[in-house]
Order: C-alpha cells, then structure tokens, then sequence
C-alpha cells in the first residue's frame, strides 16, 4: 500500500475514534438539518443573510427541545404527591394479586418503588453533563451546516473528482434523505394509527399516549411495546380484560406497521431493496444504540450503492 494512503487511513481511524461517542449528536444534527433546509432556504431567501437564517433555525431547534422537557419536570414537581398515590395504587393492585400482607407490603414496595424511581433520576443527573455537551454540539453543527451547505457540499466534490464517485455521493446523499424520511413518515402513520385506536377504545391521555408511540416507533429496538404493554398490564390489573385484549391485538398490529412501513417508505425513495433496509433498521440500533437508527441502513444501503458501483 502506498504510504500516503497508509497514513490517511490511520489518521481517518483517529478522526473516527475522537467523534465516535459524539456520533449520536453529529446524526441527530444531520437529520434535522435535512428536516428544516427548506424552512432555512424560505428564511434566508427574505432575510438574504445566510448566518443569520441559521441561528433563528438552530435557536428554534433548541426551544422545540427544551421547552417540552420544562413543562414535564415542571408538572411532575408539581404533581409529585399525585404521581405516589398512582404508583401506590398499581402496588395494591400487583399485591392483592399475590399472597401480600396488607397494608405494611404495599407500603415496603412502594418505598422500593419510589426509591428505584429516585435512583433513576440520580442516574440521569449523572449523565447530564454528557447530554447537555451533545445538544450543545448538535446546534452547533445544525448552525453551520445550514449556513455552510453549500461550501461543505463544494470541499467534498473538490477531493471527488471522478464522475462515477460523484454519483455515489450523491446516492448516498439520496438514501439519508430517503432513510430519514421514511422513518419520520412511518412514526407518524403509527402514532396516528394508535390515536385512532386509543380514541376509539376510550383509552385516556390519548393525544399523549400516541405521540409516545409514535418517538418509540422511531427506534426500532425500543418499539411500541413500551408504551403499549405497560397500558396492557394496567388495565389486567383493572380487571378490564376486554380493553387489555383489544390492546393486545393492537400492539400486534403496531408491530407488523413497524416492521413494514419504514423500510418500505425509505425503499421506496432510495430504490434499494426493503430487506437490506429492515436489517439496517433492527441490527443498527443494536449495535450502535440509538444513533443506529440513521446508521443501520445507512451502512447497509452504502455498502449496496458501492457493490453496484463495480457492476457498471
């Protein structure tokens, strides 16, 4: 191997392993500037001021996500005592469905409840810091490729000088777009699908509990189970046995949507085959976490657009 290219690959690897842990904010900014560039081109066209466009972008970004996580923490504080007495409840409910002793039971396993409960939020004070570094660099990453699209896009097509390179770049450009949109689209028709089936069934909060449905619909490992089975198991405990079996059918039809409709919808506009997409999709997330979500298929259908590369 010729020595400058020795040399570029390790220094590539090194690159690779710095940005590794913050690979997860670099995706999530990828995606959103995918999502809001036609709102930045509609901003910047009346303001002609790139940077400018991109910080009323970014900032709009930024209020998009903390404004929700501040009205949650805001009204469990508020709401902390309500919160005990419904976790109490589901505790009574979980020991008068075994061999409990009374009052003194439900108490010690509320304790223990609350207490797992407060950890976790001791867990995630912990992590904080991290989380807060990743928002930080994603808007910052938001901002400047907004602002710097078109010079970034002309440094990649000055080292690619090849035609048939350039074509790949340009599929690979096609299936972010593609895999980001598809998985977009596809939570959306699930989250809607299961408002639909909350409303229908009577089932309360069923605004919220869909739009819960539709952000796990985006992670493939987590899935709609996790809101759907906790709803399930509730209403057994309720003795509502009708509402938990109809429940039941629906998770299983979320299920099937979630396995289809994504690849299918990223298929469609990548024009690369679903199957390759479905284990881009589950194997992704397994491997590289959440930020496998973008990766999975990404990797996949890369490697796919490359292989064809060398038929032509």
């Amino acid at each position: 191997m010729d020595l400058k290219y020795a040399k570029l690959i390790i220094i590539l690897f090194l690159a690779f392993t710095i940005i590794f842990d913050l690979l997860g904010a670099i995706i999530f900014a990828i995606v959103i500037t995918f999502l809001t560039k036609g709102v930045f081109e509609r901003i910047n066209r009346f303001i002609k001021e790139r940077s400018i466009s991109a910080f009323i972008i970014t900032f709009a970004v930024f209020a998009v996500i903390i404004f929700p996580i501040a009205i949650v923490i805001q009204s469990v504080i508020a709401n902390v005592n309500l919160i005990q007495n419904f976790v109490s409840d589901i505790v009574a409910k979980l020991v008068s469905l075994t061999k409990g002793s009374g009052s003194q039971t439900i108490t010690t396993a509320t304790n223990i409840l609350t207490q797992k409960i407060i950890n976790a939020m001791g867990g995630f004070l912990i992590i904080a810091p991290k989380k807060i570094i990743d928002l930080f660099i994603m808007l910052s990453l938001i901002y400047y490729f907004l602002r710097d699209g078109p010079k970034i896009r002309s440094y990649v097509y000055s080292i690619v000088k090849e035609k048939k390179e350039r074509q790949i770049i340009q599929e690979l450009e096609n299936l972010l777009e593609g895999v980001i949109i598809g998985n977009i689209l596809a939570a959306i028709v699930i989250g809607m699908t299961s408002y639909g089936i909350f409303f229908i069934l009577g089932v309360k909060f069923a605004e919220l509990l869909a739009v819960a449905v539709a952000i796990a619909a985006l992670i493939p490992i987590i899935g709609t189970w996790i809101v759907y089975i906790p709803l399930i198991t509730y209403n057994i405990l309720l003795k509502n046995h009708p509402l938990a079996i109809a429940l039941l059918v629906a998770l299983v039809i979320m299920q099937i949507l979630e396995l289809y409709l994504a690849p299918k919808l990223s298929s469609h506009i990548t024009k690369i085959h679903p199957a390759i997409l479905i284990v881009g999709f589950i194997g992704g997330p397994l491997f590289f976490g959440v930020k496998g979500i973008i990766l999975g298929p990404l990797i996949l259908g890369a490697a796919k657009i490359i292989l064809d590369s060398y038929r032509k």
